[in-house]
């Protein structure tokens, strides 16, 4: 498996993945990985059906390549099952509609191991997990992999972003659909996605925290990296 997402964000480098679809078969999954080169590949349970036996054969399919799978899940009220999620064999989350600290606090405890966070101990399909693994090791090294995404999606988003960001979240993603309908109904010092996205990078700047902006133009990709953007989603 690759170099954990973490550290490698940790060194300052820009990641750049690709939305995929958990139907696809491994010629389809080695097509689109060869086509990037993909540090990750994001698949989606808020807006597509979630058939849990197809993410765990998916993430098993793309571990044996060496990628990382990102899933978001179905809502930031959904975060008591992102342990489950995880024992599927995925490598990331991303939760979406974040609006409180409280939510964040259950987000960050859900996903890590004790000392942590509380997730339960269990999954024979978890990356990387073998029955003679020692639990306190395997614990440890999933803390120090295990890649966190917390999606901004409101104009009260992008304002609290850095009361959100807290230890135990690596990245904020932004969600330009969904922010540019509150743009359109909240009056704010914001007029723009992009003057959201620089509103979210000034804020972490400093913080070690990455920000995720989607772009459905490759063309685009460039642009938000010259904005500050540390990981970049196509599609």
């Amino acid at each position: 498996m690759s170099v954990a997402l973490k550290s490698r964000l940790a060194r300052g480098e820009q990641l750049f993945g690709k939305s995929t679809n958990i139907t696809m078969d491994k010629y389809e999954a080695e097509k689109i990985v060869s086509e990037g080169p993909y540090d990750f590949v994001w698949i989606d349970g808020q807006h597509s059906p979630v058939d849990q036996n197809k993410i765990a054969d998916y993430s098993s399919m793309m571990t044996e390549m060496g990628v990382h799978v990102q899933f978001r899940i179905e809502h930031a009220r959904n975060a008591h099952l992102i342990g489950h999620y995880l024992d599927l064999g995925i490598s990331g989350i991303e939760v979406p509609q974040v609006e409180s600290v409280a939510e964040v606090n259950e987000i960050v405890a859900n996903f890590y191991y004790s000392p942590v966070g509380i997730r339960s101990w269990g999954g024979r399909r978890r990356i990387r997990f073998d029955q003679n693994i020692d639990r306190l090791e395997y614990a440890s090294w999933w803390n120090n992999y295990g890649f966190l995404w917390i999606q901004a999606e409101s104009v009260n988003a992008v304002i609290s972003v850095k009361t959100l960001a807290i230890k135990g979240v690596d990245c904020v993603s932004i969600g330009p659909n969904d922010l540019r309908f509150d743009l359109e109904s909240v009056v704010s010092e914001f007029n723009s996605v992009e003057s959201c996205v620089k509103h979210i990078v000034h804020q972490l700047e400093g913080t070690g925290i990455a920000v995720c902006h989607r772009i459905y133009d490759i063309q685009e990709k460039q642009k938000y990296y010259d904005c500050g953007v540390n990981v970049i989603l196509n599609g």
